[in-house]
């Protein structure tokens, strides 16, 4: 098959979870079928990567967005009753290289990575349409809005309501939806055509798969600017590791991902919570 892949963010470096999502559906799928990329770049260094992820598309086109574009849009965006989100993606330079490769290409699937590429749904036709929802929006913003700072929790909420309709409004134009668990796809609704399509890891990766063994340790790995993984990671600390530390008390838990947050650096103290 002939696929489109349209992203939010350049698949390469695979450093953050969405990234590495799409980064790998398009190694493993290009086996097997011949993919296209559109992607949104915030930076024209980013341009560099673009030889990584020909290496497994017929072709890569990019659109420049950089941010303080999309936070003017997202101002924009503030009375209107759709998702800040979509604003802060919102180009129409977008919609036309879409049009425009959808015109020249016979495909026969597209792929939309995340509900906030969901408008772009207009520019596809009648094509098929996979939008990889990853996990429910609305959900994580309301464990969100559960721990945000008072003054902020009334921008989360409307934020929360706004993605709660948006993402059943969006389940209902695409031909199916793919969400992480099967949590994600009972908050969305049953109704619902989604799939579950979790995560996986790559056990053939050297870091993995060579090296000796190191006896009592928990690793956790992921973006740790993330605020799910930072709340993961605090209660895991706080909540789970001295129970285990009572059994085992040699263990270590080891902490590994990008842009740490101030509070996981905190945590690191060389001996039994390590931060790498």
């Amino acid at each position: 098959m002939k696929i489109l892949f349209i992203s939010p963010r350049f698949p390469y470096p695979p450093i953050k979870g969405d990234i590495v999502r799409v980064y790998n559906q398009i190694k493993y799928l290009s086996k097997k079928h011949i993919i296209s990329l559109i992607s949104f770049i915030e930076h024209k260094n980013e341009l560099d990567y673009l030889c990584e992820m020909e290496k497994y598309c017929e072709q890569v086109k990019t659109v420049l967005l950089p941010p303080i574009r999309s936070y003017l849009n997202v101002i924009k965006g503030v009375f209107s009753n759709l998702p800040l989100q979509i604003f802060f993606y919102k180009s129409q330079k977008m919609s036309q290289v879409i049009a425009s490769v959808i015109k020249k290409n016979n495909f026969d699937i597209v792929h939309i990575t995340m509900v906030r590429m969901a408008p772009y749904i207009s520019q596809v036709n009648k094509l098929p349409i996979v939008l990889d929802m990853i996990d429910t929006m609305a959900h994580n913003k309301q464990r969100r809005y559960e721990k945000e700072k008072i003054f902020l929790k009334p921008i989360v909420w409307l934020e929360m309501k706004r993605i709660e309709k948006y993402e059943k409004e969006i389940c209902q134009k695409v031909d199916y939806s793919v969400v992480v668990s099967k949590i994600d796809k009972e908050i969305i609704g049953n109704q619902y055509k989604i799939k579950v399509n979790p995560n996986g890891v790559d056990l053939y990766y050297p870091a993995i798969s060579s090296g000796d063994k190191i006896l009592d340790s928990i690793i956790f790995s992921g973006n740790m600017g993330y605020l799910p993984n930072i709340d993961a990671v605090r209660y895991f600390t706080k909540e789970i590791f001295p129970l285990v530390k009572k059994k085992l008390p040699e263990t270590k838990f080891y902490i590994v991902g990008a842009r740490p947050h101030r509070d996981i650096k905190r945590l690191h103290n060389g001996k039994d919570l390590i931060y790498f």
